[in-house]
């Protein structure tokens, strides 16, 4: 069954509500390997870790907000929402992330809509809920990596912490 999206709606935490996103690129989830070689050939092991945590999402306004976020460097916290219906079954997808943030503009031409860019890059932290549900959690600061409800860094956490 093919879901669609329904609605997108974007909070900036502690401003409140900046309005629909035009569109919003959520984070990649690119597992980082390291390759190595066994007696049959060569072979990735998954680290635990992943790749930089980007995300932008494009505005047809330029939401004051928006600046206040700017100030607050790497703690910057903007939290897109998404309504998605499979058939007759409408959920809650969310994404949390916080980082430094970056404006961009596009061209302005009269008559037509503003075009504004906000784009988080190497996030310092990353939350995807669906219903409530989280799903995946990293956060850098803390070595925490948890997808699905299982810790994919505790032991390296706790060899690191001693």
């Amino acid at each position: 069954m093919r879901s669609a999206i329904v609605d997108t709606n974007a909070f900036i935490q502690g401003y409140g509500n900046l309005g629909k996103t035009v569109s919003f690129k959520a984070p990649e989830l690119n597992q980082k390997t390291i390759s190595g070689t066994t007696g049959v050939g060569d072979r990735s092991y998954a680290t635990g870790q992943f790749e930089s945590l980007d995300s932008e999402c494009s505005f047809a306004s330029m939401p004051e907000a928006i600046f206040n976020a700017l100030s607050k460097l790497d703690e910057a916290e903007i939290i897109q929402k998404k309504a998605v219906r499979t058939g007759t079954k409408v959920e809650n997808h969310t994404w949390i992330s916080t980082g430094a943030i970056s404006v961009s503009f596009g061209d302005s031409k009269a008559g037509e809509m503003l075009d504004v860019k906000v784009s988080q890059k190497g996030l310092k932290k990353y939350i995807y809920e669906v219903n409530n549900q989280t799903k995946v959690r990293i956060d850098h600061d803390n070595l925490i990596v948890e997808v699905d409800g299982k810790d994919l860094m505790s032991d390296v956490r706790r060899i690191l912490r001693g």
